[in-house]
């Protein structure tokens, strides 16, 4: 068997080998189409011709055709990635909303042919030939077609009568050295398409303007899209567009008609977008060469203030792609303002789409973005779906030095007042710095040639976007501009129009700058490998400096030492190594030495780079700042009804992004108890790529407050938890979701004993030491629809009763949690939670040592797990506090030890669900319903056995911060606990919910 796979697999590697190794070519492709818009309707009908010719080696027995339009239906590829990101308005919609191509009747050569949907893929089909094509052969492939416009979901689709016509029309799929590739319609995730040539009319009412691939052949209707111009000018002069203004309506359509031409070479898409509302505005640049580009945008009222510069956007970019790429090969580029529901805009050859931007800055940002995607996507026809950086990657990189350019910045305009970044200490915020470091040193990261279906959302941005522009960045510093630009722009020049793969990407850059870099290429667009170096001892000699570089990272890569003196830094660059070294720079008086002063590397660590880091205590928050030491404090209040009001301090060093080793402890004092009381918390985490555990968290938790106070003789009783802990993350796939956890625990808890003599004076206080061991299993899922939590814990303790004797137990509990998205309106659920309990073995017979309860208050909350205001209270408002875990019921039993607790078993079930209707002042009422049955050997039991029910509204506020309840009807035993309704109503307080820094460390894994 082993010498059958090993005969395999070298065979599977020859087929590979033979396919990497097959000579380049590309296919051609010419399209012709005569379409008509029916605005009424809402469709697109037509015929297209396709001349295919084979310019492979190899003869193809079938052709693959992309029918995107059926995308737009459930049960594809787009609406299952739809789900999977939590979108569901096309799921939801009305199926007129949805959309199609359809009347498809496929021929070749004139005849019939025989042809399939994929299996998998509505979206594509496969035409089966009936001879195959040869190579150097042509074939025309014909079909009628009408297209169905669907809502805007995504890129094709309509709002009302604006259209956005792309990916409209049936194409064939790449034939390239690597084979076929049909790929199904992503939202999030791009496209591979042949070159070749369009032919295009479109008959439509006369007074759309409509936006175009290719160059209009109509000399009358360029002369009606410049009395457009001249319009908008006036109007534009006039100072007549108020800010931000939105304006659905439309003019009734021309009822002539009318039919206009375009013709496009060398591209490998055609768009059109059409509206009946269109401000137009022409402007031409002259590039190096002397060729000139006629640009355009058109816009509508919305935004219309900021869109008064658009053309002003698209003539800078095109002069600044031109400038340090290579020149603009087409004779115009458009920017369409219109509906768009992926993303910020979106790119076609010659035409960009572009939805609702910030302010003039974010507008010129994304305009400049889609603007150069003629560049890398439009000229460069990379394989986006496969490889996204090679697009979305390269071309933020020529982005962000836009941006830097024109602006000063280079960063990202995120919406964050002034004020706020001064308070955090981002004044210098690179968000995509900071987010690369964010998902890197949890492991979160995924590498740059991962397939677009295949990131998570977070990392879309991240791993197609943001890392691979500060990447080329990186390797920009490190062969210097000038290089850099020589070497990109040959990349350019000998790759235009064609389709490069990242194999041809790093050959072009090794051959042409002598380097090894493979760094660049393979380990960092490869893998999850990050870079770290450590500066080491740095000796001071008269003519030159000795300093000692550590690689703490995993990766080889290209460093710089920095010597700054009186704020002008000179930079060193050597080549990467592993281990140790030591290297000797020019000595400059009274300079510092750092790596990487200026932030060019991509390091997952910079607070090793530095000689010297001073100390800091900052108020509240801030961004990590590598060059300093801080520690952050603010001021911290509680209460309790023992210790009083306690005012503190709270000490962490907590801040974003995430680091290993985390600690928070904040000492209060209580103003009635005259003691300082207090928690902390410790965590390390540790990742690997290659475990079973892709994350172990080691943590201490530490609490201590008061719980009891007597007046009469005048003491406090304490407890204090010492809460040890070790947590396992379960390996998953990046996108899964779907997280699983393995915990154990061990808890120390002392409580204060009040020790009295045989006639009850108080003597003193004494302490009683309880230790807890647990270990559990937790499941997390969440969907589109629903959310699942389960968790199965086995818990034991040893502990002495008092009286010399020993008393043992285990117990095993399951708590599952269940949320049902049942509305359209996401924030529409049901909630159903499941508990049960059972007690394995337990040496005391009766209750009084440490029972499962139908309520959760300060006397059942025996392991110390929440925080009440009056643990110990009988009576009054502090005494209805309840927590939803135990049984979850939300009436408040007395705080005693013989009702509703059990020292055998339990089993609960808790349904609460938001009302389908929406209530006055939006008020979050909802009902639920509490079932439990208890089952107890205690002696003292009244009832063995016994079901229990309680029903009621609940009032959920701040989402689910604070929970109000209000029982209504419930078994009579249950509510003769507690006879007047005003003293049933209970109160819930969640503070797990204010813990931002946990819910932005689960911000990728629940995208």
């Amino acid at each position: 068997m082993k010498k059958q796979l090993t005969l395999l697999a070298m065979l599977v590697i020859s087929i590979v080998s033979f396919a990497q190794e097959k000579p380049y070519f590309q296919q051609d492709v010419a399209y012709k189409m005569e379409v008509t818009l029916n605005d009424q309707t809402h469709e697109v009908y037509g015929d297209i011709e396709i001349s295919y010719k084979n310019n492979s080696p190899d003869a193809l027995d079938k052709i693959y055709m992309h029918l995107w339009p059926n995308a737009y239906q459930n049960g594809t590829a787009l609406a299952n990635q739809f789900l999977r990101n939590k979108e569901t308005k096309m799921h939801y919609a009305d199926a007129d909303k949805l959309g199609g191509i359809n009347d498809l009747d496929f021929k070749i050569n004139g005849s019939k042919v025989t042809w399939t949907y994929d299996p998998n893929h509505k979206d594509i089909a496969i035409l089966e030939l009936a001879n195959p094509l040869q190579s150097g052969e042509s074939l025309m492939i014909s079909t009628p077609f009408v297209v169905d416009i669907p809502a805007s979901f995504s890129r094709l689709g309509h709002v009302k009568e604006s259209y956005q016509m792309t990916q409209w029309y049936p194409k064939p799929a790449v034939y390239d050295r690597f084979g076929w590739h049909p790929m199904p319609y992503l939202d999030m995730g791009e496209f591979f398409s042949e070159f070749g040539s369009f032919d295009v009319k479109i008959t439509l009412p006369k007074n759309y303007v409509v936006g175009a691939t290719g160059v209009l052949q109509n000399k009358e209707e360029l002369a009606f899209l410049m009395e457009k111009v001249k319009m908008t000018n006036e109007v534009i002069e006039n100072e007549a567009f108020a800010k931000s203004t939105r304006n659905d309506s439309f003019p009734p359509s021309s009822s002539e008609l009318k039919t206009i031409q375009y013709k496009a070479e060398n591209v490998h898409d055609f768009a059109w977008f059409a509206d009946k509302r269109f401000y137009v505005q022409k402007s031409q640049v002259t590039l190096a060469s002397g060729a000139k580009v006629d640009t355009w945008a058109m816009f509508t009222n919305y935004q219309a203030d900021i869109w008064t510069k658009g053309v002003e956007y698209v003539d800078r970019s095109v002069l600044y792609y031109s400038e340090r790429v290579g020149e603009y090969p087409y004779p115009h580029a458009t920017a369409v303002q219109s509906a768009l529901s992926a993303g910020g805009g979106m790119e076609y050859p010659m035409i960009t789409v572009i939805g609702p931007s910030r302010n003039g800055k974010g507008l010129d940002n994304v305009i400049t973005h889609e603007v150069g995607h003629n560049w890398f996507y439009g000229i460069l026809g990379s394989n986006e779906r496969d490889f996204p950086w090679m697009d979305e990657g390269m071309n933020s990189y020529y982005e962000s030095d836009y941006m830097a350019k024109y602006y000063g910045d280079g960063g990202m305009d995120i919406g964050i007042p002034p004020v706020a970044m001064k308070l955090l200490d981002a004044e210098d915020l690179d968000i995509e710095k900071v987010m690369y470091v964010w998902q890197a040193r949890q492991l979160n990261n995924q590498p740059m040639n991962t397939t677009s279906n295949e990131l998570t959302m977070i990392n879309y941005q991240v791993s197609a976007y943001s890392t691979p522009s500060l990447m080329f960045k990186y390797l920009e510093m490190y062969l210097g501009t000038k290089e850099y630009d020589r070497v990109a722009q040959k990349y350019y020049t000998d790759w235009k129009f064609h389709h490069p793969y990242p194999s041809d990407v790093k050959n072009h850059f090794e051959k042409e700058t002598g380097k090894d870099l493979s760094w660049f290429f393979d380990e960092f667009f490869n893998t999850r490998k990050s870079i770290d170096y450590a500066l080491g001892k740095v000796v001071v000699g008269e003519s030159s400096t000795n300093v000692t570089i550590k690689n703490r990272g995993d990766i080889n890569a290209p460093f710089v030492i920095s010597v700054t003196k009186d704020s002008t830094v000179t930079n060193h660059w050597f080549d990467g190594f592993s281990g140790t070294e030591s290297f000797d720079i020019p000595a400059i008086e009274g300079a510092t030495y750092s790596i990487d002063a200026n932030g060019d590397m991509l390091e997952i660590d910079r607070k090793n780079n530095f000689q010297k880091r001073p100390a800091k205590l900052k108020f509240l928050a801030g961004l990590e700042n590598p060059k300093k030491k801080t520690l952050y404090v603010t001021p911290t209040l509680g209460y309790n009804a023992y210790d009083g009001f306690m005012l503190g301090l709270g000490f962490y060093n907590r801040v974003f992004p995430a680091r290993d080793f985390e600690f928070m402890f904040t000492p209060m004092f209580g103003f009635n108890s005259k003691t300082v009381v207090g928690l902390g918390s410790f965590k390390y985490r540790l990742y690997s790529d290659k475990s079973i555990f892709r994350e172990t968290t080691l943590g201490v938790n530490v609490r201590s407050f008061d719980q009891i106070e007597n007046t009469d003789d005048d003491y406090f009783l304490r407890y204090t938890t010492i809460t040890p802990s070790v947590r396992f993350e379960l390996r998953r796939s990046d996108i899964s979701q779907t997280k699983q956890f393995v915990t154990l625990k061990y808890r120390n808890i002392q409580n204060g004993i009040a020790a009295r003599d045989a006639s009850g004076v108080f003597t003193g206080l004494e302490a009683s030491g309880r230790n807890i061991f647990e270990g559990s299993y937790e499941l997390k899922q969440n969907t589109a629809f629903n959310k699942t939590d389960i968790e199965f814990s086995i818990l034991g303790e040893g502990y002495e009763k008092g009286n010399g004797t020993n008393v043992t137990y285990v117990r095993a509990t399951l708590d599952a949690n269940y949320s049902f998205k049942y509305r359209k309106n996401k924030k529409k659920s049901l909630d159903i939670r499941l508990y049960a309990g059972k007690f394995l073995t337990h040496d005391n017979p009766d209750f009084g040592y440490y029972p499962m309860a139908l309520n959760s208050n300060g006397s059942t909350d025996n392991y110390y797990d929440n925080f009440y205001f009056g643990r110990s209270e009988q009576t009054g408002l502090l005494s209805k506090q309840v927590s939803l875990d135990q049984g979850g019921f939300k009436f408040p039993i007395p705080r005693t030890q013989s009702f509703g607790v059990t020292n055998d078993l339990i089993v609960t079930m808790n349904i609460k669900a938001d009302l389908p209707m929406k209530l006055p002042l939006n008020l979050p009422i909802k009902p639920y319903i509490d079932l439990g049955y208890v089952k107890s050997t205690a002696p003292s039991a009244t009832n063995p056995t016994e079901f229990f029910y309680n029903a009621g509204v609940a009032l959920d506020l701040f989402d689910g911060i604070l929970g109000v309840y209000f029982p209504l009807i419930g078994t009579e035993a249950l509510m003769n606990q507690q006879p007047n309704f005003g003293s049933r109503i209970s109160f819930n307080l969640n503070l797990n919910k204010l813990n931002g820094l946990e819910v932005l460390r689960n911000i990728s894994l629940y995208y």
